[in-house]
């Protein structure tokens, strides 16, 4: 088969649960070994610093674009093809922001507590209600770049302030101008998920919608695009999309 089989010393787990020393026991070697598994918290991803990491695979919503940039930009970074994955359902999305809602209660009644004078208690029950705002606009800028059928690199690039072509538009750029995906790194030519096939990504956008999971990730996303790209990489095949 295609894929990777890793033994169980080429798995490590890291959150801020364990020890100090098996935390960085843990680091070492994932970053020693050619290939090695790292499962851990968001914590982890703060602090690597390895340029060849293949996939990043995220189970649960990215809490501000942010984070989304930050996490996807951490696979690939020397260049060669690699994939961020992340993994949600749709009313994941509701829950986050009930959660947002929550913790402003909880810090509001700390304030209310707190506060020596009611100009105070105004003063940060309005800051703290300005930043739940803003919270809630990040988060729905999240829902839409993973929920919507529209190129992931353009919506990631555009909500910070840059205008882009879309991966589809990129890629046709480069090979006019004489590029070959065989030839140069395959970041270069790769396509994110709606660009290679935005049919698959509606079909499983509608499955969430009747309850399922989606999945999204740079080079393909559910159903017939990810069979697709397996069979490529069985058959020996680049897989770059």
């Amino acid at each position: 088969g295609g894929g990777t089989a890793f033994g169980a010393g080429c798995i490590h787990v890291y959150h801020s649960g364990l020890p100090k020393a098996r935390r960085e026991a843990a680091q070492a070697a994932w970053q020693s070994q050619p290939q090695s598994v790292m499962v851990a918290t968001i914590g982890f991803g703060l602090g690597i610093d390895r340029a060849d990491v293949r996939t990043v695979i995220r189970w649960s919503v990215p809490g501000t674009m942010d984070s989304l940039a930050q996490e996807a930009g951490r696979a690939g970074r020397d260049g060669a093809a690699a994939e961020w994955w992340c993994f949600v359902r749709r009313q994941d999305f509701g829950a986050v922001s009930r959660l947002l809602g929550l913790d402003a209660r909880r810090k509001e009644q700390a304030v209310m507590e707190s506060a020596t004078s009611s100009a105070e208690r105004a003063a940060r029950v309005r800051e703290l209600q300005d930043q739940l705002e803003v919270s809630v606009a990040d988060l729905a800028a999240v829902e839409s770049t993973l929920m919507s059928a529209k190129c992931r690199r353009a919506a990631i690039v555009g909500h910070f302030g840059e205008s882009s072509a879309t991966c589809r538009q990129r890629h046709s750029s480069f090979l006019s101008a004489g590029g070959a995906p065989g030839g140069t790194p395959a970041v270069d030519v790769r396509l994110c998920d709606v660009c290679e096939d935005v049919r698959a990504v509606r079909r499983a956008m509608a499955a969430t919608r009747r309850g399922g999971d989606f999945a999204v990730e740079r080079g393909s996303a559910a159903d017939k695009a990810v069979k697709r790209r397996r069979r490529r990489r069985e058959g020996g095949g680049s897989g770059g999309g």
